[in-house]
This record gives structure tokens, C-alpha cells and sequence, in this order.
């Protein structure tokens, strides 16, 4: 076993391709990302693809999440969307929530399952 391992030391050490690839190892912690202060200052978006078609021709999703209340949204899509559709779909949908829980604010919990029903329908049909 211990041959093994000089031997494939002596081949990495005489080959450019793995030198490069592996020139430096950093050891230690790795600095973590900063604490957003409010929601909405930190998202990440990712994608989900090749998924069957809906009835409305969406195969892909758009996954948003909110790193200050680690809260996912997710946006169905076409595969082949470009830039400018995401970035339509995305404020749309965003900026739908966030005035959901404004007038949720407003409202109070009397009235919370009317304004629920009234999102869910609004934002889904």
C-alpha cells in the first residue's frame, strides 16, 4: 500500500496538468458569508430544469431564496426563458409576496384566511 501511494505521488508531482490543478491547498476555517440585516438585502436564485411540462408549458423552475428568513420561492418557467423573462417573472412574483405581507400586516389575523385565499388565487390561476 505504501508503494502505491509513491507511486501515484511521483506521477502527480511529474505532471503539469495535475501541478496546476492542485498548486496551492488552502488549510484553515473558511470565512463565512455576512449576516443580512433585512430581508430581501441577500437572495440566491438557482434553476431546476428538464422537468415534464405543465398544461401551461413550464418544464423548468426558478428557485428564489431569502438568506435573511431562509425563505424559498419557487417560479415555474420554460427551459429556454432568456434573462429578460426571468427577471420579469422574478419581480413579478416577488413583488407579489411582498405586498401580500404588507396588507397581511394591515389587515390583522381576523381577516388572514380571506387574504390567503385571495393571494393563492390571484397568484396561481
Amino acid at each position: 500500500m505504501a508503494q502505491d501511494s509513491r507511486d501515484v505521488h511521483a506521477v502527480i508531482s511529474k505532471c503539469s496538468i495535475c501541478l496546476k490543478a492542485k498548486s496551492q491547498f488552502h488549510q484553515g476555517l473558511y470565512t463565512p458569508l455576512p449576516i443580512p440585516g433585512d430581508p430581501w438585502e441577500d437572495v440566491s436564485m438557482d434553476f431546476i430544469v428538464s422537468l415534464l411540462r405543465t398544461q401551461r408549458g413550464n418544464d423548468a423552475i426558478i428557485v428564489v431564496v431569502d438568506h435573511f428568513s431562509k425563505m424559498a420561492h419557487f417560479i415555474s418557467c420554460e427551459k429556454t426563458d432568456d434573462a429578460s423573462h426571468v427577471a420579469i417573472f422574478t419581480s413579478r412574483k416577488l413583488l407579489s409576496f411582498m405586498a401580500y405581507l404588507e396588507a397581511l400586516c394591515r389587515i390583522g389575523t381576523q381577516s388572514f384566511l380571506v387574504a390567503l385565499e385571495v393571494f393563492v388565487v390571484t397568484t396561481w390561476h
